[in-house]
């Protein structure tokens, strides 16, 4: 009965996001193609129009993989109840711990700029006189209905509500993707230095006094298992949406860094603040994703190299070949890629940010 209910709640969740999203995108880009004539109004809703297709995008990615998230998520619990010492467990929450700062900042830095967007921006907008000495009102997302007007009350309050509800679903699920990638990361960067911690202890057996060597090598080996089964998962999970952050987010910044720029030229203050603030965000998420990806290929460079200074020399002939295949296993470099094209690393991240940056010079010598 649970069960059925949380999956009633999940479709309905699910139906009401894409109702939601459409409700907001179709209308703009009516607008923006039918209506508009101006430029370079046109090109400031270049940005925001992508980042919605982007947030769409990556939700049903999201919710394809839905099976693949409840595995990790499932794998995740199964670590937190089987561990063994007090020391496993203050590593586990010393990760969990840097995986909530992520999570914090993600959510603060997307809400932050997104309603200053949605919400500040048209409210303190200059509003305009049509030709037929109609006063428009600012829309966070201006759009084009055939069946009614949004500019006659009470539709344009109930237009601009819906519209701010569409964007909370949209940075939300933006936020949430992100905070989802980390934890399951940090919590991999917490299975590796327990793993370490392990084999330090393999050979004499000093903290485990009564665990054979065959027991303890057996311990090592299913929790090295488990971690690269882990991040396997994980890139099924998360290798699109990657890609999608990755080009999205390169093009995307470059339009927020033009809207600082034209707005700081106009002495907008409102508007500047907001899309510095939406610059900061996105650069943040994509610095996570990044940070992840280095993370883990670190970690799992280091399993190697922990069981390699282990006394392994000290071995009978059969033990001391498991380990060396551990070894061997753990010196094989471990990614998580975007669209298993490019491997997320710090080199990743200023690449991107490199990519922008031309993008930016570029469409600032055509346009201004």
């Amino acid at each position: 009965m649970y069960q059925h209910s949380r999956k009633s709640n999940l479709n309905l969740y699910e139906q009401t996001a894409s109702s939601s999203w459409h409700f907001v995108i179709i209308p703009a880009c009516l607008h923006t193609i039918l209506v508009q004539k101006d430029p370079k109004v046109k090109l400031k809703m270049i940005g925001p129009l992508g980042f919605c297709v982007m947030v769409i995008v990556k939700y049903f990615v999201f919710v394809v993989r839905a099976k693949n998230i409840k595995i990790c998520v499932d794998h995740v619990v199964a670590d937190w109840r089987n561990v063994n010492t007090t020391e496993d467990r203050e590593i586990m929450i010393d990760s969990a711990k840097i995986a909530r700062i992520f999570t914090v900042g993600a959510a603060l830095l997307m809400y932050g700029g997104g309603c200053s967007y949605t919400m500040l921006l048209p409210l303190t907008a200059s509003k305009s006189v049509s030709s037929s000495n109609v006063t428009i009102r600012v829309l966070p997302y201006p759009c084009y209905f055939f069946i009614f007007d949004p500019q006659v009350s009470p539709t344009y309050e109930i237009v601009f509500c819906a519209q701010i509800l569409c964007n909370i679903v949209r940075y939300s699920t933006t936020s949430g993707v992100c905070s989802l990638a980390v934890v399951f990361a940090m919590h991999v960067d917490g299975q590796c230095q327990v793993l370490m911690r392990l084999l330090e202890d393999f050979v004499n057996g000093d903290r485990e006094k009564s665990s054979t060597l065959h027991q303890r090598l057996t311990n090592v080996v299913v929790r090295h298992l488990r971690i690269l089964r882990l991040i396997s998962t994980m890139e099924n999970i998360f290798n699109e949406i990657f890609l999608i952050e990755v080009v999205g987010c390169t093009f995307i910044l470059c339009f927020l860094g033009y809207y600082c720029m034209t707005d700081l030229t106009e002495s907008e203050t409102v508007g500047l603040i907001a899309y510095f603030l939406l610059l900061i965000s996105l650069t943040f998420n994509v610095f996570a994703f990044c940070y992840i990806g280095e993370l883990i290929t670190n970690q799992c460079m280091q399993i190697g190299q922990a069981a390699y200074m282990t006394e392994w020399y000290r071995l009978e002939g059969k033990n001391a070949s498991n380990l060396i295949v551990l070894i061997i296993i753990s010196n094989r470099p471990v990614f998580l890629t975007a669209g298993r094209m490019i491997n997320l690393s710090y080199n990743s991240f200023f690449q991107v940010i490199k990519a922008s940056v031309a993008y930016l010079n570029i469409l600032r010598k055509v346009t201004m």
